[in-house]
């Protein structure tokens, strides 16, 4: 039953319109960020996406994950979908970890498919081979970029992956803020704005000492990252910091749908 539930869900998310414009929206930024490369010097294939470093990544995740996702639980509530499936014998508890999976893997197909048509751009448009560090004025070599600044240096293509993954990740639980979220309120619009207002506040917010929890430290894991985190922890850091999150977003959000429902 449960199983079954997660496939329909699933498959309600992926054909409806806002995950089809979202995902739109994801391989058109994807590309125009590709046009771009060719101006950075030593763009290569592996350590492309590092060397685009681009505000977008930071920027468009939050969005994803509230626009595709974090407002699906609030939508069942407010159209009485959720009385629907609980009559059909599935447990309040079962409902909700079944929506987590469901909200977390549509925000999570969206971002995958963004970046894959990022790097079957950059393997179309890019010479093959290594990035290289691109030098500034005077031939100075200009910053090193994250996540890991090392392993850019020795192999740029599983730093590349090594931040996809990161984000990736981050996307799904961006999206799980809906849970608890939706479980008090039944508006769909203020659940689906949350995650990127909760990023906006800890962007001006979290500051200087803490900064080490700040949201924005772990998506733009290029820069800001490496500047916070202990370079001991970089390689795991941020799988660390959203999956802490997303298991407070699931059991806050079980516990307020069986105490509001």
């Amino acid at each position: 039953m449960t199983l079954r539930f997660i496939r329909g869900e699933l498959l309600r998310h992926i054909f409806h319109l806002r995950f089809l414009i979202i995902m739109l929206l994801m391989v058109v930024l994807s590309l125009c960020v590709i046009l771009v490369l060719p101006l950075r010097g030593g763009a290569r294939f592996a350590g492309s996406l590092t060397l685009a470093q681009g505000l977008w990544l930071s920027l468009v995740l939050p969005i994803i994950a509230g626009v595709v996702a974090a407002g699906s639980l609030a939508e069942d509530r407010r159209s009485g979908y959720t009385w629907l499936v609980l009559a059909q014998g599935l447990s309040r508890r079962q409902y909700v970890l079944s929506k987590a999976v469901v909200m977390s893997l549509t925000a999570v197909l969206v971002a995958l498919i963004g970046y894959s048509c990022f790097f079957i751009g950059a393997a179309l448009t890019l010479p093959w081979g290594d990035s290289i560090v691109p030098r500034g004025e005077g031939g100075s070599l200009l910053p090193i970029p994250g996540p890991v600044p090392d392993l850019f240096l020795t192999n740029p293509l599983l730093n590349d992956l090594l931040g996809v993954g990161m984000l990736i990740v981050a996307t799904g639980v961006l999206a799980l803020i809906g849970l608890p979220a939706g479980s008090l309120t039944s508006n769909i619009y203020i659940v689906s704005a949350l995650p990127f207002v909760l990023f906006i506040v800890g962007l001006y917010s979290l500051t200087g000492a803490f900064a080490i929890i700040n949201p924005y430290t772990y998506l733009d894991v290029w820069w800001d990252y490496k500047m916070v985190v202990p370079e001991s922890a970089l390689v795991y850091a941020g799988f660390v910091y959203w999956l802490s999150i997303g298991m407070a977003l699931i059991v806050s959000g079980v516990l307020f749908f069986e105490y509001c429902e």
